[in-house]
């Protein structure tokens, strides 16, 4: 029988420590992966403090770039861990660019008292959602105004009404719908109801925009109901003179009522003893 080989002491240790290491490399890899999946922030992956000096923050980073260097892993076998190895690399790569430059640090500090990055993305993905519901709104808008003019009204009550529901905090959107409603509408009186809600909307959203007081007061004037209509046109030219429209229906109706500018106090009810129009209800 051949004698047994001996083993040089050293090889032994050798050895010993490359398995030892490589499995510190694994759990550190298996750790730090949970980390990422778990979206911690830059500190915690590189398991400094926020108040930590630089030199102790680029310590902690090159123990573990060492660590995860793609030398490193093949030198220690770790072919099957290696995509995740580069993954870590990446993401340690990215938080020491960030926590070794103090202007960065200081704006990522930042987003962490505003709630993290996670939160952040967050409050960015609604802002560009927003923008694009307004922005979407718009479109809907500016096709009803295009369908108003030639007298599309079933098309341009669509748009309005869409118009309305992408973007609710705007009153000119509620009061074109409120009156592409009633031009539709072959009853006028069964949507009476529904267009007194809709400007009563628009002007309590955005009280400084004339189109709610115009449209009552072409309403008016054309239910026969003239001291009201003028009484919402100057409306309108008090929230915006020279309002081409409203001065246009005034002239007309102060020609018709015979007399210039005078007192123009008359309440929507007006002083020629008739009752108040279908809109008689709004008053200043």
């Amino acid at each position: 029988m051949a004698p047994p080989v001996a083993v040089a002491p050293g090889a032994l240790a050798t050895t010993s420590d490359r398995r030892g290491n490589a499995d510190a490399i694994r759990h550190l890899v298996a750790d730090r992966m949970r980390m990422v999946a778990a979206s911690v922030d830059h500190f915690t992956l590189l398991a400094v403090g926020r108040d930590d000096p630089p030199d102790k923050i680029r310590s902690a980073y090159f123990d573990v770039a060492r660590q995860l260097h793609p030398d490193r892993i093949t030198a220690s076998g770790l072919d099957d861990i290696r995509a995740d190895a580069q993954r870590l690399f990446a993401q340690i790569n990215a938080a020491f660019a960030v926590l070794s430059n103090p202007r960065k640090r200081q704006e990522y500090l930042q987003i962490l008292a505003a709630g993290g990055e996670a939160a952040v993305r967050k409050q960015q993905e609604q802002a560009e959602a927003t923008a694009l519901r307004l922005l979407g709104a718009e479109e809907h808008f500016r096709t009803g105004e295009m369908a108003l003019r030639r007298n599309h009204y079933d098309v341009a009550v669509r748009e309005f009404a869409e118009a309305v529901r992408l973007n609710p905090d705007e009153g000119e959107h509620h009061a074109l719908l409120a009156w592409a409603t009633w031009c539709a509408a072959a009853d006028k009186k069964a949507v009476a109801r529904e267009v007194r809600m809709g400007l009563e909307l628009a002007m309590k959203t955005t009280p400084k925009n004339p189109a709610a007081y115009l449209y009552l007061g072409r309403i008016a004037r054309s239910d026969g109901h003239d001291e009201e209509a003028v009484r919402w046109f100057r409306r309108v030219l008090e929230v915006a003179p020279r309002h081409t429209e409203a001065e246009a229906e005034l002239r007309v109706l102060e020609s018709r009522l015979g007399r210039g500018d005078d007192d123009g106090k008359s309440g929507p009810d007006g002083k020629d003893g008739k009752k108040g129009g279908l809109f008689s209800r709004f008053r200043r």
